[in-house]
C-alpha cells in the first residue's frame, strides 16, 4: 500500500487528469458501490484504488480493501482526497480503471450476441446525465452499445459514469468521427437507419425491431438537420397529447427500446 500526501504526487496528478478529461486513457470511477462493481469485475483493467484515511479506518473502508486486495492501494491525506474527489460529499473511494479497446469492434460482435440488435447514436448528445441515462437503459435491456460522434460529451466522464450507473464500463462504446460515417457504417453492416422525429407519422409502436438497426437521435438543442434527415431510411414518432412536443432524449430512447425488447 502506498500513502500519498503530497498534490505533486504523478498518480495524484494522473488521476487530476483523468477527472477533467485531460486523460482519455483511463475511467474515473467515484463512489463506494461503482468500486466495488469495478474491482471485482474480470472485465475491467484497474490501474489503482485510491482512498482517503478516513474511509482506510471505516468499517466499510476495511471490507471493501480486503475484496480490492492484489490491486495497486493508494490511500490519500484527508485533505488532498477531498481536493481530487469530482463530488461535494465524497464516500472516500476512487478506482482508475482504463478503458475499454476496440470500441467499433466490440459494437460489432454485440450487434451480434445482444438481446436487442440496436445500436442507439444519440448524434451531437451534450448533457452527460442524459448520455449516462441511455447507457443505463441500453445495458438494462441489453441492447447493441452506442455510437457517440466528435462534439458529443464523454461516455466516461465522472458524470457520465454515475448517471449510468456504472453502465459505460460494461456498454460497447464507438466513437466515431462523425454524422455520415456512421450512417455509412451501418449500411455496410445492414443495420437500418431509424431516427426519431415528431414529425413523423408512424409510430415507434410500428417498427419491426427484429432487424437489427441503428437508432438515431438529434442533438438536445438542435435535432438533425434536413441533410441528416433525408440519410436516414425510417422516421419515428413517439405519440404524444396535451400539446407536449417532445421528450427528454433519454425518456425517448427509454421507451423505443423497451418497444423493442419486449420486455
Amino acid at each position: 500500500m502506498l500513502k500519498v500526501s503530497s498534490k505533486d504526487n504523478p498518480k495524484i496528478k494522473l488521476l487530476q487528469a483523468v477527472r477533467k478529461g485531460l486523460n482519455r486513457d483511463y475511467v474515473f470511477v467515484e463512489g463506494l458501490k461503482l468500486c466495488e462493481e469495478a474491482v471485482v469485475s474480470s472485465k475491467l483493467d484497474i490501474y489503482g484504488v485510491f482512498f482517503s484515511e478516513d474511509f482506510a479506518e471505516s468499517e466499510k473502508g476495511k471490507r471493501f480493501l480486503e475484496l480490492a486486495k492484489g490491486k495497486l492501494l493508494v490511500e490519500v491525506a484527508n485533505k488532498l482526497f477531498k481536493k481530487i474527489s469530482d463530488t461535494k460529499s465524497t464516500q472516500g473511494v476512487v478506482v482508475l480503471c482504463h478503458r475499454l479497446k476496440g470500441g467499433k469492434e466490440l459494437l460489432e460482435e454485440k450487434i451480434k450476441t445482444s438481446s436487442v440488435s440496436v445500436v442507439v447514436f444519440p448524434n451531437r448528445i451534450s448533457n452527460p446525465l442524459n448520455l449516462g441515462a441511455i447507457l443505463r437503459i441500453v445495458r438494462a435491456v441489453d441492447a447493441s452499445g452506442i455510437v457517440l460522434t466528435k462534439g458529443s460529451t464523454d461516455a466516461f466522464s465522472p458524470k457520465a459514469v454515475r448517471s449510468s450507473a456504472g453502465a459505460c464500463l460494461h456498454t460497447a462504446v464507438w466513437n466515431a468521427n462523425d454524422f455520415h460515417e456512421v450512417v455509412s457504417w451501418a449500411k455496410e453492416k445492414g443495420l437500418k437507419t431509424i431516427c426519431a422525429d415528431a414529425e413523423a407519422e408512424k409510430s415507434y409502436r410500428q417498427v419491426d425491431w427484429s432487424r437489427p438497426s441503428l437508432l438515431i437521435f438529434g442533438s438536445e438543442g438542435q435535432g438533425l438537420t434536413e441533410e441528416e434527415l433525408g440519410l436516414v431510411e425510417e422516421r419515428i414518432k413517439i405519440p404524444m397529447r396535451n400539446g407536449v412536443e417532445s421528450l427528454n432524449i433519454a425518456v425517448a430512447c427509454g421507451l423505443i427500446l423497451y418497444q423493442a425488447s419486449g420486455l
